[in-house]
């Protein structure tokens, strides 16, 4: 009999050897002798913070490190042995405190987005956070996921060169040619793959609760009888389910995906959130614009540029602090399913709930409530 092979570690192998080459061409690049962008090139500040911020990313994915501040301390400690030994005789270049701080800046970002929200405590939502990351680790198993994530990187960069080129032409002259093509197809990069990303994990989540594939293995759940039974255990791995776990919440759709059919509070909750995003970028735009060193005559702009990245550092982590805190009270909402509806806010503590799976007599909704774990 094969041995079963849990799900996500084809995705675990696979993000080791991107992990691996991203470490090995990073360090092939900031050791090569003499390597310059030129005068007109794309500043090497942008250059370091990016790199580094996809490389602390790309370790996290191939769980050599599982937590986020152990992570950054070994990014960091990594980042200042990298820019040390560039002073070697050998290597032909020289170390910058600059370059440094930029690594920093990109570390500090990748840490601040994979910093983890707050841990789920009824049963019910830790099924469901059971639920998601089974999807994701689902998703990167598959090597079309792969192919679709380059294929969409390749088409956001060539997207995104274009319309940063004329953006240069138009209004940009400012602006260094290469750096403002570098920067505008990075970005278009980023959104792009964090995009394709976002949809590959609602398509992953409707299989596993379409085929009720069990969370431990991907095998998907064969009933024998003749009505679905409310718990079971998985005939390839032998890990227990319940039916409740692949049940919709009353506010998402089969995707996962929030619906309308939230209570007038996560309005406010939503509009509190989109305040504590856009408020600190409105700040630091304000302040940036004041504060910004003037551009150099005589072409070195590495001051102004490590001002600009540091500013939108700071930017990025404050507005990413901000609503992961008030995106707390909206995520405890899922703590009391079972005890109100989490479509309309009534409370269903009294409805009987047959198998764990209950529908609200206000708005007919489905709930669930477990009172074990699964």
């Amino acid at each position: 009999m094969n041995p079963v092979v849990p799900l996500g570690a084809h995705g675990v192998r696979a993000w080791r050897w991107v992990a691996a080459m991203a470490l090995v061409a990073t360090a092939v690049a900031t050791h090569w002798p003499r390597l310059t962008f030129g005068p007109e090139g794309p500043s090497d500040k942008w250059v370091h913070a990016i790199a580094f911020g996809v490389l602390t990313w790309f370790v996290w994915e191939a769980r050599w490190i599982r937590r986020v501040i152990t992570l950054g301390v070994v990014a960091c400690a990594y980042a200042a042995i990298d820019e040390s030994t560039q002073q070697l005789a050998i290597f032909q270049r020289h170390t910058s405190i600059e370059d440094y701080g930029a690594d920093v800046c990109g570390i500090a970002v990748a840490c601040a987005l994979l910093w983890p929200p707050f841990a789920p405590i009824s049963t019910a939502a830790r099924m469901r956070r059971a639920l998601r990351l089974a999807a994701r680790a689902r998703m990167w198993d598959r090597p079309t996921t792969w192919l679709a994530i380059a294929t969409t990187a390749v088409a956001c960069a060539l997207v995104g060169g274009v319309v940063s080129l004329g953006y240069w032409y138009w209004v940009g002259h400012h602006i260094a040619l290469g750096q403002c093509i570098l920067l505008g197809m990075c970005t278009s990069v980023i959104l792009g793959v964090a995009s394709a990303v976002t949809l590959g994990g609602c398509a992953s989540t409707r299989i596993i609760r379409r085929n009720r594939c069990c969370f431990h293995c991907g095998a998907p759940v064969n009933e024998v009888q003749a009505e679905p039974s409310p718990a079971g255990a998985c005939s390839h791995c032998a890990t227990p389910w319940r039916a409740v776990q692949w049940s919709v919440p009353a506010d998402t759709d089969e995707s996962g995906r929030r619906s309308t059919r939230r209570p007038p509070s996560s309005g406010r909750t939503r509009s509190a959130i989109f305040a504590s995003i856009l408020i600190p970028v409105v700040v630091m735009l304000l302040w940036v614009t004041w504060r910004i060193p003037p551009v150099d005559p005589l072409g070195d702009s590495g001051e102004r540029e490590y001002f600009l990245l540091r500013a939108l550092t700071i930017m990025i982590i404050a507005s990413i602090a901000a609503s992961r805190l008030l995106n707390r009270a909206d995520l405890r909402r899922y703590e009391r399913e079972g005890i109100d509806c989490l479509a309309c806010g009534h409370s269903v503590e009294g409805t009987r709930a047959d198998g764990g799976i209950g529908r609200c007599p206000e708005c007919g909704g489905e709930f669930i409530r477990v009172s074990d774990p699964a």
